[in-house]
This record gives C-alpha cells, structure tokens and sequence, in this order.
C-alpha cells in the first residue's frame, strides 16, 4: 500500500482529500464516498485500473506505509482511519436498534470544553492530561445491548445502571461546580455514574434505557492490544459509535448515502461522560478544562499506566482568553484551537 502525493492509475493507496477530488473531475474515478461535503475514498474506474485510493488526512498524526504493512500482518485491510483499524479486527456485535438510539441522537454535549476563569493567574500552574483517557474509559465496562430495557416512565434509581435523559432541579441547573454543557433548562444525556458522582436530583426522566449485564470488561481492550497503533485507535474508536454524518456514495449516474449501521450512543455517550467525569474530580481549582486535560494550581498524583494522570507542562503564571486559548502572561500562546496556524499569534 502506497502513500502518494497524486493519484497514481493501476495502484491503489492514500492521497490528500484535494488530489481525490481532481481525480474525480476530471472523470478518473468510478465511484466516490463523501463525508462532510470532502472526498473521502474514491474508486478508479476500469481505464485507470480501478484501484481504491483514501485520504491520508484522515490519520493524525500521520500514517506510515510501515504501519500499514504491519496492520496488514494484523488482518487491517487499507483502513480509513486508526478508529477503522479497530473496528475492521473487533468482535462482532449485535445492530442496535435505530429507535434506541433515537432517544439520544438530540445530545451533543460531547466532551467538557471549558475555560473556567478568564484572565490572567500568578503562581505556578500543572497542565495534566489522562493517559489513554479513551482506553480507560472503556475498561470500566460497557453494557451487554441484548440485556436492555427502554423506559418512558421511570423514576431515576440510583442503583440501577443505565443512561437517561433528564432535566436537572433547579439548584442543579445553575450549580458552578458543574461543567457547562450539564446546565441549562434543556434536557440532558446522563449516567448513572454520572448522576451519582455529581449528585443529581433530577426534577423529570423524560426516556432512560437500562442494562442487566455487561460485556467482559476488556472487550475493548483486546482488540486494541492486538493493533501496532493502539494509542492512536484507542483515542478514535468511540467516535464510530456517535457519528451521525451519513457516508455519500456518488457514481457517474447516481447518488446515495450510508447511514451509520454501528451506531451505538449508550456506549459511545457511556464513554465520553466517563472522562468527563475523570476530569470534573480533579477540576475544583481549574481554570481551563479541554477534553481530557486541566490546568490547575497544584499537583496531582501522577503515573504511566492506562487511566493515570500525566505531567504535560508546568508554567509560572498563565492567561486564560477563551475556551480552548491560553498562554504564558507574557503573551505566547500555548493552546489556540479555532484558529488556522498560519494565522495564530500571541494573545491579545
């Protein structure tokens, strides 16, 4: 498998999405898939040898055509992404009903993303990420699907695991302490985990599915042993489970879309509520919080296992501008997320 910086006729590999989409205007490839408006892999067509070519772009960081052919040895055929080497080699599980998922396709809470206090802070400040904060998640168990009952009308159980949309009482809806996206009136998308770690009254269960078993609690893990880039498949292969973008298949006289048929947001937003958690229990100090990482004016206990809290940086002094933007008080900046690079520059 070949890594090209052009289409090459009667090959196959990984181009840019720009050299997929010239290939296709100038009438080279069969058929194309397309998420989010952009090429995403594309079929040549007899004349050219009708070799599938992918975007590189897809991988970050960068794949090589070393790891490729050591995930070939692995039984990953020409993947798409790290989260598609995953699922090309995991076991097997049953569809999950279009009508469960349903009940939580409205939530896009996703992970905490959160400049806590604006400003500028004195002192020495820790930025710690999770290790393999995805992985971790993971290993905490997730629910057997077979094993589910959905629930209209239910008082929320404290004891009974499951995941529920609820609206929040009104000291809950304005409490500080909590991350953002959990306050407001709309309903939100909770764990039972969740609930319990944040105490939670819930004023209405407006829908809940709940579980009486779980798969083995390394299901994940297994799978992720067995891949050369397990670091990188294991911060992706939860993103299958909640995307919503519809796969765009287009041909020379024809146009069709793909749902997403591994759909599964009990486990995907089990996960991510999960590092949320993680992250809120180290975040009473924090005065930025980004996905899996705080930036806080204290240390915490630190380790190199899968779940551990990881030393990133220390700094003396910061200035938080907005979410996702901060930096030294001098002026350089350390995160600056939104912004094109060529563009960045120092905080203002």
């Amino acid at each position: 498998m070949i890594i090209s910086p052009t289409v090459i006729a009667g090959e196959a590999g990984y181009t840019t999405s720009r050299q997929l989409r010239q290939a296709w205007d100038v009438g080279a490839f069969s058929q194309t898939w397309s998420m989010g408006g952009l090429i995403v892999s594309g079929k040549l067509n007899t004349d050219h040898g009708k070799g599938l070519w992918k975007s590189y772009e897809r991988f970050t960081p960068p794949i090589s055509e070393d790891m490729l052919n050591a995930l070939a040895l692995v039984g990953v055929k020409h993947p798409s992404s790290y989260a598609d080497c995953y699922h090309q080699i995991a076991p097997a599980t049953m569809r999950v009903k279009r009508t469960i998922n349903a009940i939580f396709d409205f939530w896009s809470g996703g992970p905490w993303q959160e400049a806590r206090t604006c400003g500028t802070h004195s002192g020495t400040w820790y930025r710690y990420d999770i290790c393999s904060a995805y992985r971790w998640a993971a290993m905490l168990g997730l629910p057997d699907m077979s094993s589910v009952t959905v629930w209209s009308d239910r008082k929320f159980d404290p004891d009974v695991p499951g995941l529920w949309v609820v609206s929040l009482d009104k000291y809950d809806r304005t409490r500080r302490n909590l991350p953002r996206l959990l306050l407001g009136d709309g309903p939100v998308v909770l764990s039972t985990e969740e609930m319990r770690l944040y105490d939670l009254r819930p004023e209405r269960v407006h829908r809940a599915v709940t579980w009486s078993r779980w798969m083995p609690f390394n299901f994940v893990e297994d799978t992720l042993v067995r891949l050369p880039c397990a670091k990188e498949a294991g911060r992706a292969y939860w993103g299958r489970w909640i995307a919503r973008d519809k796969l765009t298949c287009r041909s020379v006289n024809n146009k069709w879309s793909l749902c997403n048929n591994v759909a599964n947001f009990v486990w995907g937003w089990l996960i991510v509520g999960r590092v949320r958690s993680r992250v809120w229990q180290a975040s009473q100090y924090a005065c930025h919080v980004y996905v899996d990482e705080v930036l806080v004016p204290h240390e915490l206990p630190t380790g190199e296992g899968i779940g551990d809290w990881r030393l990133k940086e220390r700094y003396n002094g910061i200035q938080v501008k907005r979410t996702g933007w901060y930096g030294t008080p001098s002026g350089a900046s350390i995160m600056q997320t939104g912004v094109p690079l060529n563009h960045r520059a120092i905080l203002q």
